[in-house]
């Protein structure tokens, strides 16, 4: 008895040096992190810091994204691409697997359009996720079958769908090999894309160049 005594108090003292300890680490973990991360961002021109998570959210989350709205954490990177303002931000979301909640880590990455356009959302195509009902009636067929087994096009003004996603475009996406694994927004005022990864400088700038391709590539004028 006094032996189980001995390694119940022996386990509470691990316990309670050990958590602030971890802590400690990883706060200092996180704050070398932006700090190296400031200063990668800003040989690039960029500025890494802290913008409200409201005016990120509110303009710039993909509402209709299948990973739902999000919750932008405020760390971000600013600067311009291509001649085009940038935004970028770390935005976490909560997934139910199974029987456990689980948050993923998402990119999000946002260039101002030069002219306003309907709002157009495309997604990859996932069976069983429930797609169908996001989507409902609003979904929007390309009428390109390889294209539509692949991706989920939801806008509200049906001809702007083929004028925004022409042959070259659907060919750039069903081909790159990242494409299915981000979601966008075109409109009403920006492109937004969505990638779920760490918040790191290398997805910030392969996200922004894969923005500027997609611009080049698109025809919403």
């Amino acid at each position: 008895m006094a032996f189980l005594l001995v390694l119940v108090l022996v386990f509470v003292a691990a316990v309670a040096i050990g958590v602030p300890v971890l802590l400690v680490w990883a706060h200092r973990r996180e704050r070398a992190r932006q700090a190296a991360l400031t200063v990668a961002a800003a040989q690039l021109g960029w500025q890494h810091g802290w913008t409200p998570p409201k005016v990120l959210r509110d303009r710039f989350t993909v509402r209709n994204s299948p990973f739902g709205p999000g919750l932008p954490s405020g760390e971000s990177i600013t600067g311009t691409h291509r001649g085009l303002p940038l935004v970028a931000f770390r935005a976490q979301v909560s997934q139910q697997v199974h029987d456990a909640q689980s948050t993923i880590d998402f990119v999000v990455l946002a260039l101002p359009l030069r002219a306003p356009a309907p709002e157009l959302t495309l997604v990859q195509r996932r069976a069983g996720q429930g797609l169908l009902r996001l989507f409902g009636t609003r979904r929007q067929p390309t009428g390109d079958p390889a294209f539509d087994d692949d991706f989920f096009v939801e806008c509200q003004v049906p001809e702007f769908v083929g004028h925004l996603l022409n042959p070259r475009l659907r060919h750039w996406l069903l081909h790159h090999p990242h494409a299915r694994e981000v979601s966008l927004r075109w409109g009403p005022g920006d492109l937004v894309l969505w990638w779920p990864g760490r918040f790191e400088l290398p997805a910030v700038r392969w996200l922004a160049e894969y923005a500027g391709e997609l611009m080049c590539l698109a025809d919403p004028s």
